[in-house]
């Protein structure tokens, strides 16, 4: 079956769009898995702002978000092929 979040990976939603589908409640968008990570301070502020001015519901919501929008970015960079370098010769 597969991930609704790697689908929305390859189709390219706004940033917008993403933020809505990954707003759903947890039943509708599946089981998730715990993942610990280590993150800076600054970085971790930065994230409970955007909770803090409802932004975001709680920090799930930011990385997970984050998380297809980095996937979502590099399939795009692994579609397109590189353009002949033009030059003298």
């Amino acid at each position: 079956m597969p991930d609704n979040n790697l689908q929305s990976v390859s189709e390219s939603p706004s940033v917008l769009e993403t933020h809505k589908q990954m707003r759903r409640p947890v039943e509708e968008r599946g089981r998730t898995i715990i993942v610990s990570f280590h993150i800076p301070p600054n970085l971790l502020r930065a994230v409970d702002e955007l909770v803090e001015k409802g932004v975001f519901n709680n920090r799930s919501e930011v990385f997970r978000t984050a998380i297809v929008l980095m996937l979502r970015d590099f399939s795009k960079l692994q579609h397109m092929t590189p353009q002949p370098q033009v030059g003298y010769r």
